[in-house]
């Protein structure tokens, strides 16, 4: 209780918390002019933190790059197609849109669940955590799980060019059913206490290294598909990076849907995880099994393409002009 001049003159004892000393509880203390001395009353200033700004700061360095480009990128010998030609891959000739299909799904497997993890990570802290006693604090951790994803994203790159795209792809699906899996059943996702976070907290991080390995794999993967035309394959990459840029809009969309509309997250890592093995399938019928139709074995292994023979290939270039 305050009077006039905002001074605290009364404790009035709650339960659960004790004032003016040890227990038992005992009162506090008043100085002679009746004010409460042995206790203080802060002020916590809370401010918004508007995160997503801190992407701004790519932007003159994206403008820069851009600039380079246009002057110095010559190289390019593939034949202009216009506006018309961005969208052959959705043709029939060549199977084109067959496999235009089967990259997206398994890019936004991959890059689209890294993105979007990305985005829903700290929600998910804080939704799922957030109400324990000591609740972790989500800004001191949600950096971890994209600083792992894009560290691995680089590191296996070259590792997948010997091995190949499609065998990298087949693996890093499997640990992200893993993941979603032991999130379900494991409890992590409906957590009695705070002692689960860890638990919680490594898991995540395992799909973080899943999703960037995956990702790794899939531009080992998309140019071999679309061997028959590198402007095709270029395309793919462009293509299918575009729909998995939603990733971070749809996962945590959907991640914070489940939690109002059934108290947690489950529903959502259901979802991901038969999403995750019907990519899958799709991965290992079209691309990794030895009869796969454009099968991609790594450099030491040989590629679809590679086992076609010279006449084989004209044709498809053929058709491919002609698209």
């Amino acid at each position: 209780m305050k009077d006039a001049s905002g001074k605290i003159i009364e404790v009035n004892k709650t339960e659960g918390i004790l004032v003016g000393g040890p227990a038992p509880f005992s009162p506090v203390q008043k100085n002679a002019a009746g004010a409460v001395t042995d206790v203080v009353v802060k002020k916590v200033v809370k401010k918004a933190i508007w995160v997503q700004n801190a992407a701004f700061w790519y932007i003159p360095f994206l403008i820069l790059a851009f600039i380079l480009c246009v002057i110095f990128l010559r190289s390019v010998t593939v034949k202009a197609r216009g506006f018309k030609g961005q969208f052959e891959i959705l043709s029939m000739k060549n199977r084109a849109l067959v496999h235009s299909w089967n990259c997206t799904i398994t890019y936004i497997t991959s890059f689209g669940s890294f993105s979007g993890y990305a985005a829903a990570f700290p929600l998910m802290i804080k939704v799922i955590y957030g109400n324990f006693d000591g609740a972790p604090d989500p800004l001191a951790y949600a950096f971890y799980g994209p600083l792992i994803g894009g560290l691995i994203r680089a590191v296996t790159g070259p590792i997948f060019d010997k091995v190949g795209g499609s065998i990298g792809m087949f693996w890093t699906t499997l640990g992200q059913i893993l993941a979603c899996l032991v999130l379900i059943f494991g409890g992590y996702l409906t957590p009695t206490g705070v002692n689960q976070f860890q638990g919680f907290f490594f898991i995540m991080l395992f799909m973080f290294f899943m999703t960037g390995t995956n990702n790794a794999a899939t531009f080992r993967q998309y140019p071999i598909i679309f061997a028959y035309s590198p402007a095709k394959g270029a395309q793919m990459l462009g293509w299918t990076g575009a729909w998995a840029a939603f990733g971070p809009f749809i996962f945590a969309f959907f991640i914070g849907l489940a939690i109002e509309k059934t108290g947690s997250a489950i529903p959502f890592f259901i979802g991901a995880a038969v999403f995750y093995a019907y990519s899958f399938i799709l991965n290992w019928y079209y691309y990794t099994r030895k009869s796969g139709e454009r099968f991609d074995f790594g450099n030491s292994g040989g590629t679809w393409w590679d086992k076609l023979s010279d006449s084989e290939k004209e044709k498809m270039k053929q058709i491919d002009l002609h698209a």
